[in-house]
């Protein structure tokens, strides 16, 4: 391959980069649906407590109001409230709070963490905004 040639493919891959950073940090508005995608998990529950990873899985959710995040019908999450506990509107950050779990959303990347007597567990992956 020519110099030249890879000197556009360089020159697209920077292009594509930079047009997927700045989409993926839009802030966050009410109204807004997130559809996301695991990329990893793991969780233990009780009594015996042995730790299993999480097939990945897809689901949606919705920034409802000020002070509500619900998820769709489908994966782990189904039709779980969550309380907005921060949003940051200059920025694409969110977090919202359930009981004894933690959903955050930065920049296009999710953690998710649940801890109590009987689970804990932990799943990471993307998110996009449509």
């Amino acid at each position: 391959m020519s110099f030249k040639v890879v000197k556009h493919l360089v020159i697209i891959l920077a292009l594509l980069i930079a047009a997927s950073t700045k989409a993926s940090s839009e802030p966050i508005k009410i109204g807004d649906i997130f559809y996301c995608s695991s990329a990893t998990g793991s969780f233990a529950e009780a009594p015996y407590w042995e730790s299993a990873n999480w097939k990945n899985e897809s689901f949606r959710f919705e920034v409802a109001s000020e002070d509500r995040l619900i998820f769709g019908a489908y994966g782990f999450l189904k039709d779980h409230h969550f309380n907005l506990t921060l949003r940051s509107p200059e920025s694409a950050w969110i977090r919202g709070t359930r009981n004894d779990a933690i959903f955050n959303l930065q920049n296009g990347r999710f953690s998710y963490a649940k801890a109590n007597g009987a689970i804990s567990a932990y799943m990471t992956g993307t998110c996009d905004k449509f």
